[in-house]
C-alpha cells in the first residue's frame, strides 16, 4: 500500500548548491538516524548490501543558475548558486540532503551534511587509491577521524558535528516546490498539481 500510494504522487523539490549536478538518476543506499554520543541524528551513504540499509533515489529535473536576493546573499555568503529541481523516487529521512552531499555537493546552508561531505569524499579519494578500509567504516560511511575529530569538547559535542548542533535552526536552501496527484480521487480528476511559487532566495 505505501508503494502504490507513494507512486500516485509526484514531489518536487528546489535546492541551491555552488556547482552544477549532472541530470538524470542519483541513487544511493543510506543508514538513517545514525549517531554516537556527542553526535546530532544524520543519515550516512552506505554500500549496497549493508544491512539495514534503504535504497533511496531521486532525479535531478533541471539545473540553471540563479542570482540570490539580498537576504540569502548575505545569509550564505554567495551572489550567485545553483538551484536545481529534484523529483523524490523514494522518501527517506534528509534524503535530498544525504545524496546532495554524497556527490560533493551539500546545500548551502547545510553545516551538518556539509561536514559530511568532506568526509565521505576523502573516503572515495581513498579508495580510488587503493587505500584499504575496515569493514565498520565500509559499513557505516565514516572515515578514520584524527584525535581532534574524534574528540568530545565537554557539554558541546563532537568538534565535526559542532557547526550544526550550535545554530540548529540556519536555514538551509532547500523548499519544496509541487505537489502533483497522479490518480482521481476525493479533490479531483488526475493529475493536479499544486505549487509553492518562485523559491524565496530568487530575486
Amino acid at each position: 500500500m505505501a508503494d502504490k500510494a507513494q507512486h500516485a504522487v509526484r514531489k518536487q523539490y528546489k535546492c541551491l548548491v555552488s556547482q552544477a549536478p549532472p541530470l538524470g538518476p542519483l541513487v544511493h543506499w543510506i543508514l538513517e538516524d545514525q549517531r554516537r554520543q556527542g553526535e546530532t541524528a544524520h543519515s550516512v551513504v552506505v554500500p549496497e548490501g549493508t544491512g539495514g540499509a534503504a535504497r533511496c533515489e531521486l532525479w535531478v529535473e533541471q539545473v540553471e543558475q540563479t542570482e540570490l536576493n539580498t537576504e540569502a546573499a548575505d545569509l550564505w555568503g554567495a551572489r550567485k548558486a545553483f538551484e536545481v529541481t529534484i523529483a523524490l523516487i523514494t522518501g527517506r529521512t534528509h534524503q535530498i540532503r544525504v545524496q546532495m552531499a554524497a556527490i560533493g555537493l551539500p546545500l548551502l546552508g547545510d553545516r551538518l551534511y556539509t561536514a559530511l561531505a568532506t568526509k565521505w569524499q576523502h573516503r572515495l579519494q581513498r579508495q580510488s587509491e587503493g587505500g584499504v578500509e575496515q569493514r565498520q567504516q565500509q559499513e557505516h560511511g565514516w572515515l578514520e577521524e584524527d584525535e581532534k575529530q574524534q574528540q568530545e569538547v565537554p557539554g558541546r559535542g563532537r568538534s565535526w558535528c559542532l557547526p550544526a548542533l550550535m545554530q540548529p535552526l540556519a536555514p538551509i536552501a532547500l523548499q519544496a516546490h509541487s505537489l502533483t496527484l497522479l490518480e482521481d480521487g476525493k479533490m479531483g480528476p488526475a493529475p493536479m498539481c499544486f505549487s509553492a511559487g518562485k523559491p524565496w532566495w530568487r530575486t
